[in-house]
């Protein structure tokens, strides 16, 4: 009574002259960002490099205060997710990216599913079985806006499973089995279950499209782990920039109608580590990569090649 607890008492007197430089530009600017709460987001790891020039940290902490300014939440872990779809890395980030997806911060070892045998090819298609169950039951656990992807890569499943012959829950579980497969060690068997998940008709798919996929673009849980672990944050906020500013393509088909601005800016950052490691292995997979890659029209600073390496998982 009468004070801050002692333990925050110390911190709460000290203001810091950068902290009040860059709070008094902030006003000029408009925005009312008191110092205090300025060395409140540094703590959390929200700011900026502070050897960076004054007036990139004060662009830094005005696209801060548009996601984590009064009455938009204390989640710092969104604030950093939100941040870099606005373009702006912090030290918050890669632990925000790791924590959505549930990644320890320590790669484990590789252990992949035993395809090698007809007896251990079974008892690994009834890990997978079990592992789709789970995850076909518990969609509504996914938190937003991913659950809604989800949702509408079901419904999707659903709505063209008359087509294949068998109920919607059997066919969607079909496709997360065909998803773990490769991801696990094996590879796709039946890309139809895909296909309908994506709203393709699963009748126009062609086994020389599954053989291709399955021989050009295997990847593994473990190297998704490791590129979400080491993809250079520099390159995740640019792209994940530059899917924000294209969400509104894809809203439709992903189901995101219902979405607000800001779980779009989450969405983004969350998926731009894959869309690098992505972009890592077709360009070293496909002879005309160049020509793909161009044709997307990324930013100058990831259509370099040296850019796109392959993320080691060593």
């Amino acid at each position: 009574m009468g004070g801050p607890p002692a333990a925050y008492a110390g911190r709460m007197r000290r203001t810091s002259q950068l902290a009040v430089d860059i709070s008094t530009m902030l006003a000029n600017a408009g925005l009312a960002i008191s110092a205090r709460r300025l060395e409140g987001w540094a703590l959390d790891r929200l700011g900026p490099d502070e050897s960076l020039p004054i007036i990139e940290q004060v662009a830094h902490y005005g696209a801060l205060a548009k996601v984590a300014g009064p009455g938009r939440g204390r989640n710092a872990d969104v604030a950093a997710l939100r941040l870099a779809a606005r373009g702006f890395t912090c030290r918050r980030l890669r632990g925000a990216l790791l924590r959505a997806f549930n990644i320890s911060e320590v790669g484990q070892p590789e252990v992949l599913l035993d395809f090698s045998t007809e007896e251990s090819t079974d008892v690994a298609f009834e890990q997978l079985e079990e592992i789709a169950e789970g995850m076909a039951a518990s969609i509504e656990q996914i938190p937003l806006p991913m659950r809604r992807v989800v949702e509408k890569l079901r419904r999707n499943v659903y709505q063209g499973a008359s087509e294949m012959g068998e109920s919607g829950q059997d066919i969607f579980r079909s496709a997360i089995v065909n998803f773990l497969c490769p991801l696990l060690g094996g590879e796709i068997y039946d890309g139809r279950p895909i296909a309908a998940m994506f709203g393709v008709d699963p009748a126009e798919v062609e086994p020389e499209a599954v053989e291709f996929v399955n021989q050009r673009l295997r990847i593994t849980t473990w190297e998704l782990d490791e590129a979400y672990r080491k993809a250079p944050l520099d390159q995740v906020v640019i792209l994940a920039r530059w899917l924000r500013e294209r969400a509104h393509l894809a809203i439709r088909f992903l189901g995101l109608e219902t979405v607000t601005g800001s779980q779009l800016d989450e969405l983004a950052a969350m998926l731009a580590p894959y869309g690098l490691f992505v972009l890592s292995v077709v360009s070293t997979q496909f002879d005309d990569a160049g020509q793909f890659i161009a044709a997307l029209e990324l930013p100058a600073g990831l259509a370099a090649p040296e850019l796109l390496a392959p993320i080691s998982a060593t």
